[in-house]
């Protein structure tokens, strides 16, 4: 063999290996921008997340505030009711008194005592959608929990993805110092 053929090998090998590298360099690259999406994907999961954590925290917020309502409305039929009942008490006393009155007191009275039911389902009604608002705030609160943890665990994962992004950059920047070596051989 000729040194020019020699020459020539060593140049076909030297094209080869650099082709090599440039394959691997490409690889590299298609997996950093696939981890980049990915870390993307999960920056948007992470915001959707925080959102639904806002909106569940202005819906307790909301629930909240109906209790509060509901309590006073509760307050405010007892005392209308404890009215109701002093009112029933001294008509009652009247229409014995008064015989003459008696239809007309008759008629009062269960006037009074329909209002009295209304109030008393009513009051009935606010005590069970207090116990299903109690309950609504109780799952609330759980999932609220299973999603900070979630989110937890997201985060994690992206640290973790950033490492190994980190890790891909070194061993991509490590390539290229090897190809502009090569570069420099084959200059040479």
């Amino acid at each position: 063999m000729t040194e020019t053929q020699i020459s020539q090998l060593e140049l076909e090998r030297a094209a080869e290996n650099f082709r090599r590298v440039h394959q691997e360099r490409q690889q590299l690259l298609q997996q950093w921008e696939g981890a980049i999406a990915a870390m993307k994907r999960r920056d948007d999961d992470i915001q959707k997340n925080q959102q639904s954590y806002q909106t569940l925290k202005e819906e307790i917020n909301s629930i909240q505030s109906q209790i509060a309502d509901k309590k006073a409305d509760l307050e405010l039929s007892q005392e209308n009711i404890d009215e109701l009942g002093k009112q029933i008490v001294s008509i009652e006393r009247h229409v014995s008194k008064l015989r003459s009155d008696q239809d007309h007191a008759k008629r009062d009275l269960e006037q009074f005592q329909d209002e009295l039911e209304m109030l008393k389902k009513t009051l009935h009604k606010t005590s069970s959608d207090i116990s299903q608002t109690k309950s609504e705030i109780d799952n609330l609160g759980r999932e609220i929990a299973e999603k900070q943890t979630k989110q937890q665990k997201e985060e994690q994962r992206r640290k973790d993805a950033e490492g190994r992004l980190q890790a891909m950059k070194d061993k991509t920047l490590s390539l290229e110092q090897r190809n502009a070596e090569v570069c420099s051989f084959l200059v040479k």
